[in-house]
């Protein structure tokens, strides 16, 4: 129930974040509920790493998904069963600070952009960085899936 609510009150947050768009080829309803949507699955997404939670995170990809992160690119199973555990205990440690959030629905795709600060402090390092990050949802019979995924990151100027 907690989760639920920090989900609802996150979604709320940051639909009305300064930097926020939302763009469809649909009417202004399916546009919110579309936009509503996808950024729950999102934010699902980011906060089932932080915790972790393996089982949350692969029912939110796609069977198809392609992860692009540090050169390289990985399918469902390898990103679960190697690069998931270190995403998880990296974000579990550190605090994201989304600065800027787009959403872009068109159809049955929707892509959201977005660029966070992390800080914190990971195996003895502390960090200070900025993230971008893309993610790719294709709408299904089941929900919105998330078919892509890209991250890169690299340090704050100061």
């Amino acid at each position: 129930m907690i989760v639920r609510r920090l989900l609802t009150a996150s979604i709320a947050l940051v639909l009305a974040a300064p930097g926020m768009t939302g763009r469809a080829d649909a009417s202004p309803i399916g546009l919110v509920s579309d936009t509503t949507e996808v950024m729950s699955v999102v934010l699902r997404f980011h906060a089932s790493l932080a915790e972790a939670d393996s089982a949350t995170v692969a029912g939110l990809l796609s069977d198809d998904v392609v992860i692009l992160e540090g050169g390289r690119a990985e399918s469902k199973l390898e990103y679960l069963s190697q690069h998931f555990h270190s995403d998880a205990a990296y974000l579990g440690a550190v605090s994201r600070e989304p600065q800027e959030t787009s959403v872009f629905v068109s159809g049955d795709a929707a892509w959201v952009t977005s660029i966070s600060r992390m800080r914190g402090s990971f195996r003895g390092r502390e960090i200070d960085s900025n993230t971008a990050e893309l993610i790719v949802l294709r709408k299904t019979e089941s929900g919105w899936k998330i078919v892509a995924v890209h991250w890169s990151s690299g340090r704050r100027a100061n």
